[in-house]
């Protein structure tokens, strides 16, 4: 699978949440859902996002047996 495009939206959690939750946006993404092949919206984080969340995947892993 190969991405076609995409678009990259930067704002606070809030902002982001406003955004899914417009309807314009929401019907914007049913019509486009009707013509485009897996559609995806996926969620990121950057700068001090990564930082407060890269310790709880180091946590997670650390709780995971390894296996040799």
């Amino acid at each position: 699978m190969f991405m076609n495009g995409c678009f990259i939206l930067h704002g606070t959690h809030d902002q982001l949440d406003a955004v899914r939750e417009d309807m314009r946006f929401r019907r914007s993404m049913v019509d486009a859902g009707l013509v485009v092949d897996a559609l995806t919206i996926t969620s990121g984080y950057t700068a001090e996002g990564i930082q407060q969340t890269l310790p709880l995947y180091t946590d997670a892993v650390e709780r995971i047996p390894q296996m040799a």
